[in-house]
């Protein structure tokens, strides 16, 4: 049998990875809104530590907001202060001591005229409130997006201030012991939104024409050095489809998402059914695929 695409390893610049089977960042909307805002807890532990010992080659992290700002939620995790900071330190230093070689990525984000909303998993579709904890959402113009509170339309001085935020935070990130940062420029958040011809009708600099509206995304990649890692992802859950989207060159890694979460030891199966090996932490050894797969 051919030797799995899905178990052969790469680099990204000078990160080793040991294998293309990635986790997607996952919000869990599980932080502590008023005594610990945007700090990652024991659930972020136990979730993320879980694709450590399960086998991931790398693990992203949800989406954390880069200012008080630009959660989606009250409860999202947060990298714009030191506490914070200290609580990813905690969480990276299970995954790099508790796993063979898996890599942690913080994803970087701004929700904008789409945050400061009830978490899904115990809350009305809805903004919150301030009165509840809620905040006045910014974005590139003043229109709300479906039926959310609609967003202050961004100064130029709160424009650079937010590209100033993304790179803090990735110091942060990189203090906090990340090895890699994935800037989330999806979704309709602030990157996505000022892109977009349909939400940003800006009259000044940072709108109108196509270049200007990229000017946001491009000053916010100046800011945050990286490398654009060619990964994807889409309801990617059984292992023989993995390997097809590799085989053929459709992407350089497959993120995991759905599927990690209903089986944390995803990477495990599939090397099995693969007929690759990969190793297990020695606290699970004991059910090694040769019986239990």
């Amino acid at each position: 049998m051919k030797p799995a695409t899905l178990f052969e390893p790469m680099s990204l610049r000078s990160v080793d990875l040991s294998h293309r089977g990635w986790v997607s960042p996952m919000c869990q909307y599980s932080c502590d809104p008023v005594h610990a805002p945007g700090v990652p807890n024991d659930w972020h532990l136990v979730h993320l530590g879980s694709f450590a010992t399960g086998g991931a080659a790398l693990i992203i992290a949800e989406s954390t907001a880069v200012n008080p700002q630009g959660g989606i939620s009250p409860r999202d995790t947060g990298l714009w202060n030191d506490a914070q900071v200290a609580a990813w330190q905690r969480i990276n230093h299970f995954v790099h001591e508790h796993s063979h070689d898996a890599k942690i990525a913080v994803q970087i984000g701004h929700a904008s005229r789409k945050g400061s909303t009830y978490p899904p998993t115990n809350g009305p579709d809805d903004t919150v409130p301030i009165a509840e904890g809620g905040w006045q959402t910014l974005a590139a113009t003043d229109v709300a997006f479906g039926h959310y509170s609609a967003p202050s339309a961004m100064t130029v001085e709160q424009i650079h201030a937010v590209i100033a935020d993304f790179a803090g935070a990735a110091a942060r990130a990189v203090a906090a012991g990340f090895d890699l940062i994935e800037l989330h420029g999806a979704h309709g958040y602030l990157v996505d939104s000022f892109r977009s011809p349909l939400v940003n009708s800006r009259r000044d600099e940072w709108g109108g024409s196509d270049e200007n509206r990229l000017l946001l995304p491009l000053a916010i990649i100046d800011a945050v050095p990286a490398e654009m890692p060619v990964g994807t992802v889409g309801a990617i859950t059984d292992a023989l489809q993995a390997e097809q989207i590799l085989r053929t060159g459709q992407a350089d890694g497959v993120f995991i998402g759905r599927a990690a979460l209903a089986d944390p030891r995803w990477w495990h199966r599939a090397a099995h059914r693969l007929g690759s090996e990969l190793p297990w932490v020695p606290q699970y050894r004991w059910p090694e695929p040769h019986n239990t797969y």
